[in-house]
């Protein structure tokens, strides 16, 4: 993948992530077999529903 398409990713990402608060998303970007130790995968996507909403949907 080159630098383009990981910035269109990331991108992607931070839309459905943070602008959209999509906590199914999650399951779209984060790999199956990701460890984050700080917060399980439930708490992720407990995460971005707990987002506040400032109006603005990207």
């Amino acid at each position: 993948m080159g630098s383009a398409e990981s910035m269109d990713v990331v991108v992607r990402a931070v839309a459905e992530l943070v602008g959209r608060r999509d906590p199914a998303a999650v399951e779209r970007f984060v790999a199956p077999g990701y460890v984050q130790h700080s917060v399980s995968a439930d708490g992720r996507r407990d995460v971005v529903a707990a987002l506040p909403y400032n109006g603005v949907m990207a």
